[in-house]
C-alpha cells in the first residue's frame, strides 16, 4: 500500500484525472466499506454472545455472580482512570496561565454523575434504542438480563438457546467473511496517506 501511494505520487498523483478521478476514490471506497462492515457486526456480535456465554453457564448464580463482577469493573476502572486523570491535572495544571478572554466566559462546566446515577444509566429504558445508538454497558446488561430470564425458564427454553447459539456462531461467519478485505483496506489506506501527505507537502513547498 505504502509502495502504490509512491507510486500513484510519481504518476502525478492528484493532477493525474485517472489516478484522481478513479484509482483514489475507489481506495477510499474500500476503506469506507471495511469501517462500516465492522460497525454494522459490532452491535449484534456483542448482544448474542453475551446472551450465548451467560446461557453456557447454566447456572443463575454463577450469572448473577459474572453480571456483579462486570458492573464493580467498569466502575472500579472508571474510578480509577477519573482518579487518574485528576491527581494529574493538578499536578500538570494545564492552562494554567492562559488566557481565555471572551471566551472564559462561554465555558460550562457540567457536574459529573454521581454513583447512583452511573448505575442507572447502565439500565436502558429503552433496549432497542440501546441496540441502535451503540451503548455497549447498556447492551450488556440488557444481554445479562435476558440470559438470566433464559435460564430461569428452564427446558423449555432450550430451543430460544439453540437459535441465540446459531446466531452468535453466525455472527462470526460474519466476521470471517469482513475478515479478507482487512489487508486490503490497510493497503488502501496506506495509498491514501502516502498521497494525501505528499499533496500537503507539495502544496507547502508551491506556497513557499
Amino acid at each position: 500500500g505504502i509502495a502504490f501511494g509512491y507510486v500513484l505520487n510519481f504518476m502525478g498523483g492528484v493532477e493525474n484525472e485517472i489516478i484522481n478521478g478513479y484509482v483514489l476514490p475507489f481506495f477510499q471506497f474500500i476503506g469506507d466499506l471495511f469501517i462500516k462492515l465492522i460497525k454494522m457486526i459490532v452491535v449484534p456480535l456483542v448482544f448474542f454472545c453475551i446472551i450465548d456465554a451467560a446461557l453456557s453457564l447454566g447456572d443463575i448464580k454463577k450469572l448473577r455472580s459474572i453480571g456483579v463482577k462486570t458492573i464493580i469493573w467498569f466502575l472500579a476502572t472508571g474510578g480509577i482512570s477519573a482518579t487518574i486523570g485528576l491527581i494529574l491535572a493538578n499536578i500538570i495544571k494545564p492552562g494554567h496561565g492562559l488566557q481565555l478572554g471572551t471566551a472564559e466566559t462561554a465555558m460550562e462546566v457540567k457536574e459529573l454523575p454521581g454513583i447512583y446515577q452511573t448505575l442507572l444509566d447502565l439500565i436502558p429504558s429503552n433496549p432497542f434504542q440501546a441496540l441502535t445508538s451503540g451503548e455497549m454497558m447498556q447492551i450488556i446488561v440488557f444481554s445479562l438480563f435476558l440470559g438470566f430470564a433464559i435460564i430461569s425458564i428452564g427446558k423449555e427454553a432450550q430451543p430460544l438457546c439453540d437459535i441465540i447459539s446459531l446466531c452468535s456462531r453466525t455472527m462470526f461467519k460474519v466476521i470471517d467473511m469482513i475478515h479478507p478485505l482487512r489487508r486490503i483496506q490497510f493497503d488502501d489506506c496506506s495509498t491514501c496517506k502516502i498521497w494525501r501527505c505528499h499533496l500537503r507537502t507539495g502544496s507547502e513547498i508551491h506556497l513557499n
